[in-house]
């Protein structure tokens, strides 16, 4: 479900990121990656299916809406790892509750990317993934540098 992308032969860039403190470090890091992730996020909202006519439970680009990038919890920045993922946000209205029946909560988006069994899979996540990996990879090798250069500037 959870694609990783690992850099390897990053070995400046390792030395000038263990220079820093470790709060600007994560801060860097962080921020880089998201800047990575976006092209993805943006082609996964592109590709994300769109409710057409009207459902009493559903609003039409609901599930667009909720696509977005997040800080990882797992990775937080306390091994020195920090990690960014893509993914769909379970979001609230009716009074908090979540659900079928919450016509802003995209819960079915495991549906439409996995499919059932009664439903063939439409997938829009792996796909976006695929095609913007390495994009997303030059783009974190690009904003790390810029980001380092400024954060070393402020010290």
């Amino acid at each position: 479900m959870a694609e990783t992308v690992k850099l390897d032969g990053l070995d400046d860039l390792n030395r000038a990121i263990k220079e820093l403190k470790a709060d600007l470090r994560r801060k860097v890091a962080r921020a880089a990656l998201r800047d990575a992730a976006k092209p993805i996020q943006r082609a996964a909202v592109a590709a994300a299916p769109v409710l057409k006519g009207e459902h009493p439970y559903r609003l039409p680009g609901t599930l667009k809406r909720s696509i977005l990038v997040k800080a990882s919890k797992r990775f937080n920045g306390r091994d020195g790892e920090v990690g960014v993922y893509i993914a769909v946000r379970k979001r609230k209205g009716l009074g908090g509750k979540a659900g079928a029946r919450n016509p802003f909560d995209p819960f079915y988006w495991r549906f439409q990317e996995f499919g059932t069994r009664k439903m063939a899979a439409r997938p829009f996540m792996g796909p976006a993934f695929n095609a913007h990996a390495r994009n997303a990879i030059q783009i974190f090798q690009d904003r790390i540098k810029v980001r380092i250069d400024k954060a070393n500037r402020r010290k």
